[in-house]
């Protein structure tokens, strides 16, 4: 063991082989369990090398499987993976001595504690959706049935919608590579199956993103001066959370394969691309080309504006106008204006419930490769293969 890494498992006779396939050869002046604490000592590089050769213990180096000593420098480390990994070292096919629903409660329990005990996130948390709730009411304030601010209305749809996808995609983005970091020692010692941890770090944010979310949107619906109409704030609710819930399935899908530097320089530029593409073609009414309707559907963030938007100013009565002209008193001729006619917010919000479960899709995937090594080895594999035919 090294670092909480596994770089040799299996029989002492075949240590020497087992370091030479990775172009550490063993002097005879020394033996080999020094010369392998003395490789990993030194030189911390080694370890990965000789974690991913031996797949973090997954692999037993036994007598019977290999060739006699003599014949080690000519043995392949193909030879030695398909001889340790075909019967049964895949790790697809790894049993867990808990089942599926133990290792879930178990985790979500310490997600959960671990959770309770960050006072400090708490904190913060709940202070950035005050603050931004009351800036953001008190810049719109009592706007809600002005027929001559129907265009600030729209500016206030457009505010919610950016609010709630920055604030989402940015925390897992900054967080979730230091959890990928310790998640790949668990992993790799087989404390728990990927599936049940994705599950579980899934559902534990629930709770935090609905209950700041409801805070948010009852302090901004209610300054704003919007029609009190349960059904209307329950639409506006469920879609801002739920576009809160897709963009942090998105901040999950980046941070799961970028580090925390390269994730605040993707993350920023992928929104640019969305934000860019829910607000193309205001003002256009039905006069997009199809093919921009085919990059805006691409866009999650559209169809939060969409259903925002409808919510709010959808079968609505006139509004009332205290100037001697309103054009937008009826605030159908916006949504006309802006290409949103004849959309019903329960379409987007099912729509947005796609883009969450795709996301959600990605950062599960992205997290299984990276706890693989299977790519790694061959890799390996084939770096050695270069260097023994250029030694000969």
């Amino acid at each position: 063991m090294a670092n909480g890494y596994c770089v040799y498992n299996g029989s002492p006779n075949q240590l020497v082989p087992f370091m030479s396939l990775v172009n550490c050869e063993c002097p005879e002046t020394s033996t080999p369990a020094d010369f392998i604490i003395e490789l990993v000592q030194t030189n911390q590089d080694n370890i990965p090398i000789l974690q991913s050769q031996i797949q973090n213990g997954k692999i037993n180096m036994k007598d019977k499987k290999l060739k006699p000593l003599q014949s080690h420098k000519t043995l392949g480390i193909y030879e030695i993976y398909q001889e340790t990994t075909q019967a049964g070292m895949n790790v697809h096919d790894i049993e867990y001595p808990t089942s599926f629903w133990t290792q879930f409660t178990v985790l979500l329990c310490r997600m959960a504690l671990q959770l309770k005990r960050n006072k400090s996130m708490w904190a913060i948390q709940f202070f950035h959706h005050v603050l931004s709730a009351s800036l953001v009411g008190g810049i719109f304030y009592q706007i809600g049935n002005e027929a001559s601010q129907v265009l600030p209305i729209f500016k206030y749809c457009v505010t919610i919608n950016v609010f709630f996808v920055y604030t989402h995609v940015m925390s897992p983005v900054l967080l979730f590579p230091i959890e990928v970091k310790l998640l790949k020692r668990e992993y790799f010692n087989r404390w728990f199956s990927l599936k049940p941890y994705f599950l579980a770090s899934t559902i534990v944010n629930i709770p935090m993103l609905v209950g700041y979310g409801m805070i948010f949107i009852t302090i901004v619906f209610f300054m704003t001066g919007q029609p009190i109409e349960w059904e209307r704030f329950f639409m506006f609710t469920i879609i801002a959370i739920n576009v809160g819930f897709c963009s942090q399935g998105l901040g999950y899908a980046i941070g799961a394969n970028c580090g925390i530097l390269s994730g605040s320089v993707v993350a920023p530029h992928v929104l640019a691309i969305l934000l860019a593409l829910s607000v193309y073609g205001m003002g256009y009414k039905d006069g997009i080309e199809p093919m921009m309707k085919a990059f805006m559907s691409l866009s999650y963030v559209r169809y939060g504006l969409v259903g925002i938007s409808s919510t709010l100013l959808n079968n609505r009565s006139e509004m009332e106008c205290n100037d001697i002209y309103c054009h937008y008193k009826d605030p159908q001729k916006l949504l006309a204006d802006m290409g949103m006619s004849n959309n019903i917010p329960i379409h987007q919000f099912a729509y947005i419930f796609g883009y969450t479960l795709l996301f959600r899709i990605i950062a599960y995937l992205s997290l299984k490769y990276r706890m693989t090594s299977e790519l790694r080895n061959k890799l390996v594999y084939y770096a050695a293969k270069i260097v023994k035919q250029k030694e000969t």
